[in-house]
C-alpha cells in the first residue's frame, strides 16, 4: 500500500493551488455581494433596513460569519451525520447548509430568516450567485491549473 507521504503530496498541491488562486480582496468580495443579491431575491430573508448602511454592514458580517461557520462547524456536522449523509446520497448536506444559515441568523442581529425552507433556499441561491460572480473573475483560476 502507498505510504502517507505519497498520498499527502497531491493533497498539498491542491491546497496550495486554492490559496494562491486569486488575490484576497477579489476572492472575499464576491460573498457579501452574493448575500445582498440573495436578500433582494428572497422575501423570507432580511438583512434589515437597506436605506442605511446597516444592511451593507450586516451583509459583510453575514458573509464573514457564514465563512467561519463553514470552516469550523460544518466539518464537525458532516462527521457527526455521516451515516445519514451516505444513506441520502449526500442530500443531507443541504440540510446542514440550511442549519448553518439558521445559526448565522441567530448570531447576527438584523439578519432574519423566517423558516428552515427559506434558509435552504438562501443557501442554494447564495452558492449559485457566488459561483456566477466568481465566473466573472476572468478565469485566473483556470489559467494556473
Amino acid at each position: 500500500p502507498p505510504s502517507a507521504a505519497v498520498l499527502a503530496v497531491p493533497v498539498m498541491r491542491w491546497c496550495a493551488s486554492r490559496v494562491t488562486a486569486r488575490p484576497r480582496f477579489r476572492r472575499h468580495s464576491s460573498r457579501p455581494i452574493a448575500v445582498l443579491v440573495t436578500d433582494l431575491l428572497l422575501p423570507g430573508v432580511s438583512l434589515g433596513d437597506m436605506s442605511q448602511t446597516n444592511g451593507l454592514l450586516t451583509a459583510v458580517l453575514v458573509a464573514a460569519v457564514l465563512g467561519l461557520l463553514n470552516a469550523v462547524l460544518k466539518p464537525l456536522l458532516i462527521l457527526l451525520t455521516l451515516p445519514v449523509t451516505v444513506v441520502t446520497l449526500g442530500l443531507f448536506l443541504l440540510v446542514i447548509n440550511a442549519v448553518i444559515v439558521l445559526i448565522a441568523a441567530r448570531l447576527i442581529p438584523g439578519f432574519t430568516v423566517e423558516s428552515f425552507w427559506w434558509a435552504l433556499g438562501f443557501s442554494l441561491l447564495l452558492s449559485f450567485i457566488t459561483s456566477v460572480l466568481s465566473s466573472f473573475d476572468g478565469g485566473s483560476r483556470r489559467e494556473e491549473m
